[in-house]
């Protein structure tokens, strides 16, 4: 079992990866300084995380009540009409300024479940269990919640810590292969940006298929997250603004497919390629690394949605990211190092609708 530490305004707060003991929360807790006992504990999942809620829930003995709160699976669960049923399921359970919400699932419920706890009586306690491959490299850690709108992803939301995040690996083997290949896309993205021997590692596990190696990756990836949102937890920053490679495109991409056939992990992918090639019209990029970048994501078999580029840019102008007439972005200068910009979102939309791919 490794730990993390990851710092905020609030305080710090742990980052548990590894699967001794998996279902063990209330020591969890004891050791992160959270005491259960007395205390109302919702578990907020997905249809198909519910099972998991209630093994843990068995574990935990004594506390004031345990509720269990499901959502439908899917992006489309990331919207205030879901967030005020959770609301309304909250306050029939009686949940007191003491409860703690447990979200269990993936970056869906992850950010819905935050946005929830962040909201009640003006924030309860948080604790985040991913069970999928991309929350647990990434949408676990940092403390952004929210939900999306129509006109775009994550347009409300806020930065709100958890007070512990627990990872188990073991968790991914049921998940499908889209949903696991998924995850990979955040990964490619912090070994372009922050550490290259990531990507060799992924190489290497798509050779082997090997559980020690799949950890290593977690691990490197929680390290750069925890690193990065504990100098900057607001995104004032230029390190944490890298963390948004090729979602700015990504997001423009999942909502002009209205949310529902396009995955994250399949926006991200193509918009990291998108995105590198603007660096490079722009200077910043060395010529060969949108190359690279479309040789890793080739090798997941990602389906990428080449044919929703052009309506993405009707959703990027409302990006939160954008400052009056500008986005700032991050772009690769090579593998491994990345420079920030800002760009003009006009000249941002004219490269994306000329990008060939």
């Amino acid at each position: 079992m490794s730990q993390f530490e990851v710092q905020s305004r609030s305080g710090s707060y742990r980052v548990f990866v590894g699967g001794e003991e998996r279902w063990a929360l209330a020591k969890r807790c004891l050791d992160a300084g959270i005491d259960l006992a007395g205390r109302e504990v919702v578990f907020i999942s997905d249809q198909n995380t519910e099972k998991f809620a209630r093994v843990i829930a068995d574990r935990i003995g004594a506390v004031a009540q345990i509720n269990f709160l499901s959502v439908p699976a899917g992006e489309g669960s990331k919207s205030l009409r879901q967030a005020e049923k959770l609301f309304e399921a909250l306050a029939e359970c009686a949940v007191t300024r003491r409860g703690v919400i447990v979200a269990v699932g993936g970056g869906v419920v992850g950010d819905l479940a935050g946005f929830v706890a962040a909201s009640w009586m003006r924030g309860v306690d948080l604790v985040q269990l991913p069970t999928t491959f991309m929350a647990q490299v990434d949408s676990s850690i940092g403390g952004k919640v929210g939900v999306n709108l129509p006109q775009g992803k994550n347009l409300v939301g806020a930065f709100y810590p958890p007070e512990l995040v627990i990872t188990d690996p073991e968790l991914l083997s049921s998940l499908s292969e889209r949903d696991f290949r998924d995850g990979f896309a955040e990964v490619i993205k912090y070994g372009v940006l922050f550490d290259g021997e990531i990507l060799e590692l992924c190489e290497r596990w798509l050779r082997d298929r090997d559980n020690a190696l799949l950890q290593e990756i977690i691990e490197r990836c929680v390290a750069i997250k925890a690193r990065v949102v504990s100098k900057d937890e607001f995104e004032r920053k230029d390190e944490r603004v890298a963390l948004n490679f090729g979602h700015t495109v990504g997001h423009g991409l999942e909502a002009a497919a209205a949310f529902g056939a396009v995955s994250h992990g399949e926006a991200v992918a193509l918009g990291m390629i998108v995105e590198a090639s603007i660096g490079v019209d722009l200077g910043v990029s060395e010529t060969t690394i949108p190359q690279e970048i479309r040789g890793v994501v080739q090798k997941f078999a990602f389906k990428l949605p080449v044919e929703l580029l052009k309506s993405s840019c009707d959703f990027i102008s409302a990006d939160k990211k954008r400052c009056a007439s500008r986005i700032k972005m991050a772009f690769p200068d090579k593998v491994g190092n990345f420079s920030v910009r800002e760009v003009e979102v006009a000249d941002l939309t004219r490269a994306i609708c000329a990008f060939r791919f």
